[in-house]
């Protein structure tokens, strides 16, 4: 999988790309999406519809809940719920909109780490020794998140995919038989 960040004034619809918008209840979401206003205004606390617009892209809204009740915790639990809807969707590419859900300014660099790491732990399915569809296993190829100013959290992207890509790692030794792991292979 790879994840990308970009600029959020730079956001832009693709047919290939399904864009996830997450908001809060009661928030004015952005003009352009006024059309789906009756697809978004009745969903309840964490909730994903997803809309398809007239040029055919796709758009996943997802109610955060009350921005009164949001903490860090639950940012965490939602990127996870986030990748999980895409995985379970077969859906390959996605942008995400970040900027308006980290929870609290200070924290952002701590944010954008910790969503990196776990858009990779919610990615994670161990199917070694499963046997393999006919369609092949459902993966998320890229992921672009949207934010201000990406260039200052390059390095929070980087450590955010090697404690995701080593815990993932763990995980599989893991969940390897003890017959199979030995003490030299491993």
């Amino acid at each position: 999988m790879q994840i990308i960040l970009k600029d959020s004034q730079k956001i832009k619809l693709e047919k290939d790309k399904t864009l996830v918008l997450p908001f809060f209840e009661g928030e004015k979401i952005n003009k352009e999406f006024d059309k789906f206003k009756d697809v978004y205004s009745c969903l309840e606390q964490g909730e994903f519809r997803l809309a398809v617009s007239e040029r055919g892209e796709n758009i996943v809204f997802f109610n955060f809940g009350e921005k009164e009740k949001y903490n860090q915790r639950k940012f965490i639990l939602n990127i996870r719920k986030i990748t999980r809807f895409l995985k379970d969707n077969k859906i390959k590419q996605s942008c995400i909109i970040l900027e308006n859900i980290i929870p609290t300014e200070k924290n952002r660099k701590n944010s954008v780490k910790q969503a990196v790491e776990n858009i990779y732990l919610a990615d994670y399915e161990f199917n070694q020794y499963k046997e393999k569809p006919k369609k092949g296993w459902s993966k998320i190829q890229s992921i672009e998140i949207y934010l201000k100013e990406p260039r200052k959290h390059q390095e929070d992207l980087k450590q955010g995919e090697v404690i995701g890509q080593a815990t993932n790692f763990t995980r599989d030794l893991a969940n390897t038989p003890g017959g199979e792991m030995t003490p030299q292979k491993l």
